[in-house]
C-alpha cells in the first residue's frame, strides 16, 4: 500500500448495535474493491476484522479492528468496533481515531441495543455521520418508518440521498437523489437504470432538499423562492452541511445482497471531510492549554489509542497521527512517559495481516511495534516540540469478580496474565482487596469478563475458581464497655503471662480506630503497652461477631497486671485480644453495609419495572430525571446488577455506581451473617474474609 498524503485520507469509524451489519459491510467494500476475492462471513467466523479466536466462537466483533484500503484514489481507514454494550471501551477507543462515522441501522428491527449511547458519543466526539439502513431485503424491513424512527430521535438533520427501489424481496436498487439517477446492482456494480415511477422519489427528494437548505441561509433562501439549485451548489452545501454536523446523510441498503454498498465508498470520498486542518486539544510542555492542527507540514505528534498484545509479534500501538510525518527509523519522544522510543517499522492494518510502509502522514492511523514502554493513551511526538493529548476518558467497570488459584505456580501465571489484560483493554481491573482477601477483576459486564476469562484459559491453560466477591461488611459498636483478659499459662519451665482491663466506646462513621494508654503507677510495664494494642489490632482484622474488620471506636487500657518472669509481649498481645472480644460482644455490636450511588439510564418505558426493582433491592430513591434513576442501594443487592438490568429492559439499561457509606445493616441480614460465621467456625471452614 502506498503512502497517502492528509487530503486523501479518510478515517471512518463503523458504529451500530450487535447485528446490524457493521462488520459485513467492510467486509463488502472490501470485496468490490478487490482487496479480498472472497467474502466471508460473521457465521463462520471468516470475516477480515473479526478475526481473533474470541470473536470467532462468538460470532461477534468484540475487539475495535483497523482495515486499510485504498479506492477512489483515496486512502480509507475503517474502525470496525463491536455492538455490544459490554465492549464499549473498545467504540470509545475507535471514536478517538476518525473523523467520519458509518452508523448501522436495521430496517426491520430499527434502533438496537445501544443506539442511543453510541449516538450521544458520536455527536461528544464532533464526528461527521452517514447512517445506512440495512436489511432492506428481510421481511418487514421497512425503509420509510426507520428514516422516520430516525429522525424522530436524533433529530431532521438526518435526511435521505437515496431512495430504495421496490422492497423486502423486491428490493433490488437505489435512486441517487442527489444527481436523480436510479441504479440496480449486479454482484455489486451498479448499473444505471430509469428511474421507476413507484419508487416515491417526490416525497424523499423534498425532505433531501428541505434538511439540505436548512444548513445555508442563502441557500434556504433561494430554495424557499422556488428557484433552481445547481449542482454545484448542492455538492457545496453538503460538503459543508456533513463537516459541520448540520446534514446527516442516510443511505439505503442491502448488504448480504450486496445492493447500495458501493456508493458508500464514493459517497466517503467525494463528501466527507478529510483529516485536514481538524483541531485538536493538547497541552504543551508546560501544562498549557494549546491546539494542534492537522497539518502533515507540522512538527509530528500522535496519539496511540489502543494497544493490542499479537503471539510471535508482541504489543502493537494503532497510532493516530495528529500532525507532522512519521518515518521508519525515526526517532519519537514519549511526552507521557518522558523518554524516547525508536519507531522500527510502521504497518497499515487490514485486520491480522500488516503490510509495511515507509511513511505515514498527519491524519493516517497506523501500527507500530516493539516500542519500549510506549501504551494506550500515551501521546508521541517531536521532543523539540512537545505535546501531550488528553487520555480517553472510559466508563467505570461495574461487574465484579473473585479469582483464586489454585496453587501458588498458577497464581504468578494469574498476575501476568491479568497485568497484560490491563495493558490491552482499559475498562478492565484487577486488584488484590486487602480487606476481603481476594483477587478482584472487573469489567463492563458478565459477556465482558467471561470473554477474558476464556481468553485467559485458552492463553495459559490455568483454571481459576470464579465466585461473587465477599461484600465488605463492618463490624462496630453502639454502647460503652469494659472487659478484663487474662491469659496465663504455665507450661513446666517459663510460663506465660498478661492481664489488661480494656474500655471500647463508639466514634463517628470514618473516625477508623483510636488506642489510648491510661494506665497509671506501672500496673502495666509501658513495653507491654504496644503488644496489648496489636493484640487488639489483630482482633479487630479478625472480626468478632461475624468475621468482618471492626471500626470506629476507641479502645482505652486502663489497668492490669504483670508477672515479673512470666509475662511476655506475646502473652499482653494474647491478653489485649482476649478484653478486646469480651469488651466488644458486651458493647452492643452491630454489622454495618456498604451502600452505593446507583444511577440508572433507561427508556421511559421501563422505568417503571426498574424503580420497582430498586425497591425490592431496599434501594431508596434519590430523584428521576428524564430517563435516569438515582437510588442510595446495598452493594450486596447488586452484586448481579448488569445481569438483572439487561433482563428488566431487555439491555437497553445500563448503569454506574459508585461507593457513597456505610450504614446499619438490617437486623435479619446481620442475624443471617452471624449465623453463617458461626456453623463456619464450628465446622473448621472458616474463610479468611
Amino acid at each position: 500500500m502506498k503512502t497517502y498524503e492528509t487530503q486523501k485520507l479518510r478515517n471512518v469509524v463503523f458504529l451500530g448495535h450487535s447485528g446490524s451489519g457493521k462488520t459485513t459491510l467492510i467486509e463488502t467494500l472490501l470485496f468490490n474493491t478487490g482487496v479480498i476475492n472472497r467474502m466471508g462471513n460473521t457465521a463462520d467466523g471468516t470475516t477480515v476484522s473479526d478475526y481473533q479466536p474470541e470473536e470467532v466462537k462468538r460470532k461477534i466483533s468484540i475487539y475495535t479492528s483497523l482495515v486499510s484500503m485504498e479506492a477512489n484514489e483515496h486512502k480509507f481507514n475503517f474502525l470496525d468496533t463491536p455492538g455490544y454494550t459490554d465492549f464499549i471501551g473498545e467504540t470509545i477507543a475507535g471514536l478517538r481515531a476518525a473523523e467520519i462515522a458509518v452508523f448501522t441501522a436495521d430496517g426491520v428491527d430499527g434502533l438496537g441495543v445501544g443506539s442511543d449511547q453510541l449516538w450521544k458519543r458520536l455527536k461528544d466526539n464532533k464526528l461527521s455521520a452517514m447512517v445506512v439502513i440495512n436489511k432492506l431485503d428481510k421481511e418487514r424491513a421497512d425503509f420509510s418508518n426507520s428514516l422516520n424512527l430516525l429522525r424522530e430521535k436524533f433529530g431532521t438533520s438526518l435526511a435521505p440521498v437515496q431512495a430504495p427501489i421496490g422492497s423486502q424481496a423486491q428490493f433490488s436498487g437505489i435512486v441517487d437523489l442527489i444527481k436523480m439517477k436510479a441504479y440496480s446492482f449486479e454482484g455489486g456494480k451498479a448499473k444505471e437504470i430509469p428511474v421507476p415511477a413507484d419508487a416515491d422519489v417526490t416525497r424523499y427528494r423534498e425532505m433531501f432538499m428541505e434538511s439540505l437548505a436548512e444548513t445555508d441561509e442563502a441557500l434556504l433562501a433561494k430554495y424557499l423562492d422556488g428557484q433552481a439549485i445547481t449542482p454545484e451548489e448542492m455538492a457545496k452545501a453538503l460538503k459543508n452541511g456533513i463537516a459541520s454536523g448540520k446534514f446527516i446523510p442516510v443511505l439505503c441498503s442491502s448488504v448480504a445482497k450486496n445492493i447500495g454498498v458501493s456508493p458508500v465508498l464514493g459517497m466517503l470520498a467525494d463528501y466527507f471531510p478529510s483529516p485536514e486542518g481538524r483541531v485538536c486539544e493538547a497541552e504543551d510542555d508546560r501544562g498549557g492549554k494549546i491546539e494542534v492542527k492537522c497539518d502533515q507540514n507540522g512538527a509530528f505528534s500522535g496519539f496511540v489509542f489502543k494497544a493490542s498484545m499479537e503471539s510471535h509479534v508482541g504489543e502493537l500501538c494503532f497510532l493516530k497521527i495528529y500532525s507532522g510525518k512519521l518515518a521508519v527509523s525515526s526517532g519519537v519522544y514519549n511526552s507521557t512517559k518522558r523518554h524516547n522510543e525508536r519507531v522500527g517499522q510502521i504497518a497499515v492494518m487490514q485486520g491480522k495481516t500488516r503490510s509495511e510502509v515507509p511513511t505515514a502522514f498527519a491524519g493516517d492511523v497506523v501500527v507500530l511495534q516493539k516500542l519500549k514502554s510506549t501504551e494506550s493513551g500515551d501521546t508521541l511526538c517531536d521532543q523539540a516540540k512537545e505535546v501531550v493529548f488528553p487520555k480517553i476518558v472510559f466508563p467505570e467497570p461495574v461487574h465484579h469478580l473473585a479469582i483464586k488459584a489454585k496453587s501458588k505456580d498458577e497464581q504468578e501465571k494469574i498476575s501476568f496474565a491479568f497485568n497484560s489484560f490491563k495493558r490491552e483493554d482499559p475498562t478492565f481491573k484487577a486488584v488484590y482487596n486487602n480487606e476481603t482477601k481476594e483477587m478482584i477483576i472487573s469489567g463492563i459486564g458478565d459477556v465482558h469478563l467471561d470473554v477474558l476469562l476464556d481468553k485467559f484459559h485458552r492463553q495459559h491453560n490455568v483454571g481459576v475458581d470464579v465466585s461473587a466477591p465477599r461484600i465488605p461488611y463492618k463490624e462496630t459498636i453502639r454502647a460503652k464497655s469494659r472487659a478484663q483478659g487474662k491469659y496465663k499459662k504455665q507450661t513446666g519451665g517459663r510460663g506465660q503471662y498478661g492481664d489488661c482491663w480494656l474500655s471500647l466506646e463508639p466514634m463517628h462513621e470514618g473516625k477508623g480506630f483510636e488506642f489510648v494508654n491510661d494506665v497509671v503507677g506501672g500496673a502495666i510495664p509501658r513495653n507491654f503497652i504496644p503488644a496489648v494494642e496489636k493484640g487488639i489490632i489483630g482482633a479487630m482484622e479478625e472480626g468478632v461477631v461475624a468475621g468482618y474488620t471492626v471500626v470506629d471506636l476507641k479502645a482505652t487500657v486502663d489497668d492490669g497486671s504483670y508477672h515479673e518472669v512470666d509475662s511476655s509481649e506475646m502473652a499482653f498481645k494474647i491478653a489485649g485480644s482476649m478484653a478486646f472480644k469480651k469488651a466488644f460482644a458486651e458493647a452492643r455490636p452491630t454489622i454495618m453495609e456498604p451502600i452505593t450511588i446507583l444511577e440508572v439510564h433507561v427508556p421511559k418505558a421501563y422505568v417503571g419495572d426498574v424503580m420497582g426493582d430498586i425497591n425490592k433491592r431496599r434501594g431508596r430513591i434519590l430523584s428521576m430525571e428524564e430517563d435516569t434513576i438515582t437510588a442510595q442501594v446495598p452493594l450486596s443487592e447488586i452484586s448481579r446488577y448488569c445481569i438483572d438490568l439487561r433482563s428488566i429492559t431487555r439491555g437497553y439499561g445500563y448503569f454506574s455506581n459508585k461507593f457513597s457509606h456505610y450504614e446499619e445493616a438490617p437486623r435479619e441480614v446481620q442475624q443471617e451473617l452471624m449465623n453463617k460465621y458461626a456453623e463456619e467456625k464450628a465446622k473448621g471452614e472458616l474463610s479468611v474474609k
